[in-house]
């Protein structure tokens, strides 16, 4: 049986067909957002090696001073900061470090 053009007409496709176009563009979304995906774990992995980094390069810093030397970079740190040292004495400190060695 040939359909007439009014049963053309009527014709609704099955919910789940999907046309050559629509597939394209579906495929093409998963690609773009795999993609992003892939860069966001590389710019995360980039961001937490160059903070081990810093963090690497502060310590070795603080340890090869004398004692003198890192009592100076102390009292200088808290007197430049205007957080309470009593509670982030040691962030004070490494902040202050890292703006000494140009690590910003």
């Amino acid at each position: 049986m040939v359909p007439n053009s009014s049963q053309l007409n009527n014709y609704v496709p099955p919910k789940e067909f999907k046309s050559k176009a629509r597939q394209a563009r579906d495929q093409e979304e998963r690609r773009r957002k795999e993609a992003d995906e892939v860069e966001d774990r590389r710019v995360e992995a980039m961001a937490s090696r160059r903070e081990e980094a810093v963090r690497e390069a502060v310590d070795a810093h603080l340890a090869g001073l004398t004692d003198k030397e890192r009592a100076r970079i102390e009292r200088e740190a808290i007197e430049a900061s205007k957080l309470d040292p009593k509670l982030f004495r040691r962030s004070i400190i490494r902040a202050h470090v890292i703006k000494l060695l140009e690590l910003e």
